[in-house]
């Protein structure tokens, strides 16, 4: 912290060399001249998990009171490469009911597992940039929880390069 702060207080040297290169330094030169450094901007967030607690509405208590769920993988704008498989995982904190199951959508398509352990795979995901979302179904079909939409992308080689085979678009 302390080299931090010895940093933005001291003097900055300013010169040009012979050749017309700017030079920047802590240490004085022959015809450098002193340049004023404002300290540095800083930001301080707010205690998120109190911003939280202080502005749940009734609906978001009763959504609590149900659960949350959250995709835990893929990281949203996460790049696979060198892929056509990609593992998921859905973060619950929910109880699971028999007969709840899960379900994700990947670009607009929805597809049903058939377990509701929270891990999936997709195939044949080809190269280029996704969107994932899941919920989590109660027997009956209601939606018990669902998920927000992360994008993802999956980069492959190309023709010109493959190590692998593509998927002819």
């Amino acid at each position: 912290m302390l080299g931090c702060c010895a940093v933005a207080s001291a003097t900055v040297y300013k010169w040009v060399d012979a050749n017309g290169v700017v030079h920047y330094s802590d240490q004085p030169q022959p015809g450098a001249e002193k340049v004023h450094v404002d300290q540095p901007q800083s930001y301080r967030g707010a205690d998120t998990a109190a911003a939280a607690n202080s502005g749940n509405s009734a609906a978001e208590s009763e959504e609590s009171s149900e659960g949350s769920c959250d995709l835990e993988s893929p990281a949203p704008d996460e790049v696979l490469m060198n892929t056509s498989t990609v593992s998921g995982k859905l973060r619950m904190n929910l109880k699971l009911n028999p007969g709840d199951h899960i379900a994700v959508t990947l670009d607009g398509q929805r597809y049903d597992t058939n377990d509701a352990s929270g891990v999936f795979t997709l195939t044949d995901v080809y190269r280029g940039t996704h969107t994932l979302s899941a919920i989590v179904l109660s027997a009956d079909g209601e939606t018990r929880c669902q998920t927000t939409t992360i994008t993802f992308h999956v980069r492959q080689p190309s023709v010109a390069s493959p190590t692998t085979p593509v998927h002819p678009k």
